[in-house]
C-alpha cells in the first residue's frame, strides 16, 4: 500500500448541520457512484464524515481521496475518520490511518491524500468514530 503526501485543513462551517454539509457537497443522495467518482457518508452519535474518491483506471492505479469530518456534539470527546478498503479477491478490510479532530463541535477537518494498493482496491469506504482518549466510544462505516 503506497501513500502519498497528505493535506489536512481545518475549517469552520458556521450554522451548517452535518446533513446540510453532505447535501451541499454531494447532493441529496450523497452515497452514489458516478463513473470514476464515488462517495459515501455516515453519521454516528457526535460525528459525521464524508468520503469522496476519484478512482484510477484500474483497481491497481493510484487514486485520490478526500474526506471531511465534523464533530457534531459538544460533549468533550474528539472524533476521527479513516479510509477503509478491501483488496481484490479478499473480503478482509484494510484499515488506513486515523485522522483526528480535537477542536470540539463546529470546525470541520478536511483530509486530501492519494493512495495505491499493489493488491488492488475492490471496495472503498470510511469509518467515522467518537473517542475518549484511545477508547472508541461509537462509530459508523459506509462503503461506496
Amino acid at each position: 500500500m503506497k501513500r502519498r503526501k497528505k493535506s489536512v485543513r481545518m475549517s469552520m462551517m458556521a450554522g451548517a448541520s452535518a446533513a446540510a454539509i453532505a447535501i451541499s457537497l454531494f447532493g441529496a443522495g450523497s452515497a452514489q457512484a458516478a463513473g470514476q467518482h464515488v462517495s459515501a457518508d455516515c453519521a454516528t452519535t457526535g460525528a459525521f464524515g464524508i468520503l469522496h474518491l476519484d478512482e484510477g483506471d484500474t483497481p491497481y492505479s493510484r487514486f485520490s481521496i478526500w474526506m471531511q469530518l465534523k464533530d457534531t456534539l459538544a460533549d468533550g470527546h474528539h472524533v476521527k475518520i479513516r479510509f477503509l478498503s478491501k483488496r481484490v479477491g479478499s473480503s478482509a478490510t484494510v484499515k488506513w490511518q486515523w485522522h483526528s479532530q480535537y477542536l470540539g463541535a463546529g470546525p470541520t477537518l478536511d483530509v486530501s491524500t492519494e493512495g495505491q494498493d499493489k493488491y488492488g482496491i475492490a471496495a472503498s469506504g470510511i469509518e467515522v468514530a467518537r473517542f475518549e482518549g484511545g477508547t472508541k466510544l461509537n462509530s459508523c462505516t459506509a462503503w461506496t
